[in-house]
């Protein structure tokens, strides 16, 4: 609601999140927004993550998991990265997710770089989503914990 109240354009009560997403304010706050409770792994590991969007490439550095408290039976962090081209008018949408990363707990400070596995060059407003979410490998078994760690928008592209 605070996106859409940013529309300058439109008159009040017909405002538009499209429009509010255009300004710098607005896309600021998309950025800030927590989709899921905001965990202090999740802004870390933001702060650390830059996204370029001519190479399309999400770059981490020095990032260190084991400074945070995990669940127990958890053996990794998976990270994906999706960029999201939106139409505000038609609704339509087009989605590239890379394949999942994971950082071993207590594999010491990672710097690694993710990109989705096709290339979306936005034609309407794009979004670089990253989630995160705790995972038990044992062997080559590979479990997902239910709930994801987190959700952010890192960037939005207007």
């Amino acid at each position: 609601m605070h996106i859409k109240a940013l529309d300058q354009v439109s008159e009040r009560g017909k405002r538009h999140m499209r429009y509010g997403i255009q300004t710098a304010k607005g896309r600021q706050l998309l950025k800030r927004h927590s989709f899921i409770p905001e965990k202090d792994l999740v802004v870390a590991f933001c702060e650390r993550a830059s996204f370029d969007w001519g190479s399309h490439c999400l770059e981490v550095n020095n990032f260190n998991p084991g400074l945070f408290q995990v669940p127990k039976t958890a053996t990794h962090i998976g990270v994906t990265l999706g960029m999201l081209d939106f139409d505000f008018n038609t609704f339509e949408r087009s989605l590239s997710v890379s394949p999942v990363h994971f950082l071993e707990l207590g594999g010491g400070v990672a710097s690694f770089s993710l990109t989705p596995d096709q290339e979306i060059a936005p034609e309407h407003v794009g979004f670089v989503v990253l989630g995160l979410r705790y995972y038990e490998i044992i062997e080559t078994e590979v479990y997902a914990f239910k709930q994801p760690l987190g959700i952010r928008v890192l960037d939005v592209l207007v």
